[in-house]
């Protein structure tokens, strides 16, 4: 994780994590998430939380497994 600005971003190898089952941010991240998101194949629960005007790259739809997301402020 590397830090941009005062917001951590999320680094493009998260693509090598495919049996990553949860992933949480928080506010301390960029609100640019990554299209490498979309390879994580088995993702079933995702939180977004407290990250303002969120931008969620098409490949989120690559998500088949994904059961929950959470993007409350």
């Amino acid at each position: 994780i590397t830090s941009l600005s005062s917001r951590l971003e999320v680094p493009k190898e998260i693509k090598n994590l495919t049996n990553l089952t949860r992933l949480i941010l928080s506010d301390n991240y960029s609100n640019v998430i990554p299209i490498e998101i979309g390879n994580l194949k088995n993702l079933q629960i995702l939180y977004l939380t407290s990250i303002y005007n969120i931008y969620l790259p098409k490949e989120i739809k690559n998500l088949k497994n994904l059961v929950f997301l959470d993007m409350a402020h």
